[in-house]
């Protein structure tokens, strides 16, 4: 985050292959302090994440690190999966107010998006979700995370 002296932190980063360009995308949540104004203190602690990304070819050099994806609201352990042709955002949003632990997906024929505007919750009401891992397996996709309960 050379580009953003500010970062307050590098959260849960992720690693997926672009096909297209033939280079590595990686991505994870930051928060930068005084951006995003119109959520501050919606989540713990002042955090206020938002996707951030950078490519590679060979894992020595990077490219600058923009913004990778915002939904407007904080977000954290995104995850990034490819079937039939698309690309498969899973994220969790993350907040205090309104109260928000839960996982959505938005899809995008370029691995850099843009993104459809995202799910309804993928996860059970009721439980806080995070560390999300998705498996291809044959047909189907399998969407790990671990579960805690929320207050009601």
């Amino acid at each position: 985050m050379a580009d953003e002296p500010t970062a307050r932190n590098s959260s849960a980063p992720e690693v997926a292959f672009d096909p297209k360009r033939g280079e590595f995308i990686l991505f994870w949540a930051s928060t930068i302090p005084r951006k995003f104004t119109a959520t501050a203190g919606s989540s713990e602690t002042d955090y206020n994440h938002r996707m951030y990304y950078t490519t590679t070819k060979d894992f020595t050099t990077s490219a600058p690190t923009p913004l990778f994806y915002d939904p407007g609201f904080s977000v954290i352990d995104a995850n990034l999966r490819s079937a039939e042709g698309r690309h498969y955002l899973i994220i969790k949003a993350e907040g205090l107010s309104p109260p928000k632990k839960h996982l959505q997906i938005a899809s995008s024929a370029d691995v850099r998006g843009p993104f459809s505007p995202l799910s309804a919750p993928v996860t059970p009401a009721g439980l806080g979700v995070e560390g999300t891992t998705a498996l291809r397996i044959g047909a189907q996709t399998l969407l790990y995370f671990d579960a805690f309960q929320t207050e009601n």
